[in-house]
């Protein structure tokens, strides 16, 4: 019963991840050539440091890692491409994440 409610818990994070990963691609390409600043930066970086927290803690290295690359990116004031090449990374270990509990299930 505790490991079918933790599976709940972590479908549950990867759908909201999955969602968090698309507004953080928005947010970038919204930023055109200049990296986010303001509310919308804060917002990528709240994201980021959320997801860095949180992945590992429902046994997603991977995407608190990618998330940890994220936000350190977003720090350094990376330019655009390099955020959203990460966040790209990061959006392939949400599903990769996904699919490993698919087939483990």
């Amino acid at each position: 019963e505790l490991r079918a409610e933790f599976a709940r818990l972590q479908r549950a994070f990867l759908d909201s991840a999955s969602r968090d990963v698309g507004e953080v691609l928005r947010i970038i390409d919204g930023a055109g050539a200049n990296t986010p600043a303001g509310e919308t930066g804060m917002r990528l970086r709240t994201i980021a440091h959320g997801l860095r927290g949180a992945g590992g803690s429902y046994g997603f290295d991977a995407v608190t890692s990618t998330a940890g690359e994220l936000e350190e990116a977003y720090l350094a004031q990376q330019p655009p491409s390099a955020l959203r090449e990460v966040a790209v990374l990061l959006s392939q270990a949400v599903e990769a994440a996904r699919r490993t509990m698919e087939t483990t299930a």
